[in-house]
């Protein structure tokens, strides 16, 4: 469905941010931007986003909902492949809903993990099979995530309500992953 494309909804949003502590003027990179949902509420509080996306419907509707909303903060935005640009560690938030195809998440959150500035947080929505599958793959990322789980957390998955993505058409269940950087 359009590039594996399901909107996040409202809901999902609020419990990503949840104690997120956005502060004014903060650095979040939202990679696979969509249509804007994380973006534009991070924006709204006041932190300073890159929004990344490939596809030019979806970049259209960002600038169009962004350029009608009031926002503390801005939204920059790139057209382009998230998983081709070189990483800056340079974000104290990383908050995304990558694309859940097959085990292309894990990429995308591996990705993304190497933008953040020392002690800064990663928080994803993934599809639960991360949590759960025990394929070599599946097992590696949960080692690899173990290492960066931020310790305020019982472990680095947290469960979404059941059906949390219904009004985007999927059913599919879906976990929080949250993560924080080495301070170095």
């Amino acid at each position: 469905k359009d590039l594996q494309f399901y909107p996040t909804p409202e809901a999902a949003v609020r419990v990503l941010l949840d104690n997120l502590h956005l502060h004014e003027g903060a650095k979040l990179l939202e990679p696979s931007a969509g249509q804007g949902a994380i973006a534009l509420e991070a924006a709204r509080i006041g932190a300073n986003v890159s929004a990344v996306e490939i596809n030019p419907d979806h970049c259209a509707v960002l600038k169009s909902r962004a350029a009608r909303m009031p926002a503390k903060g801005t939204i920059k935005l790139t057209a382009r492949n998230f998983l081709e640009m070189q990483p800056t560690a340079t974000f104290d938030f990383v908050v995304m809903n990558p694309p859940f195809y097959g085990t292309h998440y894990m990429d995308h959150v591996k990705h993304a993990f190497e933008f953040l500035a020392p002690g800064g947080m990663l928080r994803a929505i993934l599809p639960a099979s991360a949590e759960v599958n025990e394929s070599k793959k599946h097992t590696a990322f949960r080692a690899w995530a173990m290492k960066h789980n931020d310790l305020g957390w019982a472990g680095p998955f947290r469960d979404l309500p059941a059906e949390s993505f219904r009004e985007s058409g999927t059913m599919i269940q879906t976990v929080v992953l949250h993560l924080r950087a080495p301070r170095s």
